[in-house]
C-alpha cells in the first residue's frame, strides 16, 4: 500500500479574512465580507456558534439585521 499517515487536524485549511463594517457599536443592517485563499468548498458565517449563512463562492457576504438581536456582545466566526 502507498499511503501517508498524519495526525488529524494538521491541515489548517484556507486562510480567511473577515472584513467588519465600520462603526462601533453596529446598528441596523450591517454587511460582513469574507475572502478565502485557495479554492474553498464553502464559507460559513456563524454568530455565537450558530450557522447564519453559507456561501459556495469567495468572496462571500452576509448581512446581519442587528434590530433582530438584543443589545450585547456577539462573536462572529
Amino acid at each position: 500500500d502507498d499511503f501517508t499517515a498524519a495526525p488529524a487536524g494538521t491541515n489548517p485549511g484556507p486562510a480567511v479574512t473577515i472584513t467588519p463594517p465600520a462603526g462601533n457599536p453596529l446598528s441596523g443592517e450591517v454587511t460582513f465580507r469574507a475572502t478565502a485563499a485557495g479554492n474553498p468548498d464553502r464559507i460559513e458565517f456563524r454568530l455565537n456558534g450558530q450557522l447564519r449563512s453559507v456561501s459556495t463562492a469567495s468572496p462571500a457576504a452576509w448581512t446581519l439585521d442587528t434590530t433582530t438581536l438584543t443589545n450585547g456582545t456577539y462573536t462572529l466566526t
